[in-house]
């Protein structure tokens, strides 16, 4: 399955990323490619997302 690129820089994921977005349920692998992903570091650098330990 095609996951596309990161929204943020562009990027394509890497092997571990595959991994990790091919194990996750139907439905959100569904929602992933219709959304778009981003890599963790590219979130974390933009606020997209924020680390647990804030």
């Amino acid at each position: 399955m095609k996951f596309g690129n990161c929204k943020i820089c562009g990027a394509p994921p890497n092997k571990t990323q595959v991994e990790q977005l091919e194990a996750l349920p139907p439905k959100e692998k569904e929602g992933i490619l219709y959304m778009g992903w981003e890599h963790l570091d590219c979130a974390l650098a933009t606020g997209s997302i924020k680390q647990w330990n804030e």
